[in-house]
């Protein structure tokens, strides 16, 4: 019963326009986009849309989600949903999105038994049944081809295809 609520939900939502705004966002953001054909423009706007509405955006250390933010990274992993029907991250319910790079815990085991702690400078991170981080203007620079052929979002959901 749920998943016939969650599809009714969602094709209610693609039947209001794609705003304008958004597509300027793309154009703007995510260099791939222009280079998709027609077909799979309106695919990455469709799923785009149903991330943006689903998952739960939060901005860190007082970062405020705006429409760039959440369109930028949705359309981002939902080129890696071009070739599924239906699909759409479920077991990430949440997006952190900080304004640089955050510090995190870090603990590595070492072979002779000896453990060491410590804390590492992260771009992204993606949990299992857990929310991906993604620090912005790594988001942005990945989207835009600015980053030496590497994109932090591209990388994240991946890792979340392959959880």
């Amino acid at each position: 019963m749920f998943d016939w609520l969650r599809r009714r939900r969602r094709q209610r939502l693609l039947t209001t326009p794609f705003p304008d705004e958004w597509a300027d966002i793309l154009y703007r953001n995510v260099k791939h986009y222009a280079r998709l054909n027609e077909s799979e423009q309106s695919k990455l706007r469709n799923d785009l849309r149903i991330l943006v509405a689903e998952k739960n955006w939060e901005g860190c250390r007082d970062l405020t989600i705006d429409d760039e933010i959440r369109v930028t990274i949705a359309a981002q992993a939902s080129l890696l949903l071009l070739g599924f029907r239906d699909k759409y991250f479920d077991l990430v319910q949440s997006i952190l999105v900080y304004p640089d790079a955050f510090v995190a815990p870090d603990r590595t085991d070492l072979d002779s038994g000896l453990v060491l702690e410590g804390e590492t400078a992260n771009e992204g991170e993606a949990w299992y049944r857990g929310p991906v981080v993604l620090s912005w203007p790594d988001a942005l620079a990945g989207g835009r081809g600015e980053s030496d052929g590497s994109n932090l979002v591209i990388h994240e959901f991946a890792h979340q295809l392959d959880m």
